[in-house]
């Protein structure tokens, strides 16, 4: 898996992507680095998305990070996916 830098306008592509496609069950990403706005965008994206149920992030941020800490804490608390992994 690739890394990508993913901007701001790259995290409202994947929010709207993930609103849109409702026959999409598992997802695997590399992005580079996690910002708010991709935080900001799952959440979202998520909120409309019923059937995503297995959400894999490959990053090379720093695992430490608020961001990242955000992101974990905001898909265990997501009732209809299954599967989450973030590294």
């Amino acid at each position: 898996m690739g890394y990508s830098s993913t901007s701001e306008e790259g995290a409202k592509a994947l929010e709207e992507g993930l609103k849109m496609n409702l026959t999409l069950t598992s997802l695997a990403i590399g992005i580079h680095t996690i910002s708010k706005e991709v935080v900001q965008a799952v959440e979202e994206a998520l909120k409309i998305n019923t059937t995503l149920r297995s959400l894999f992030i490959d990053t090379d941020s720093d695992m430490q990070s608020d961001q990242v800490a955000a992101l974990k804490e905001m898909l265990r608390m997501n009732a209809r996916l299954t599967t989450t992994y973030v590294t």
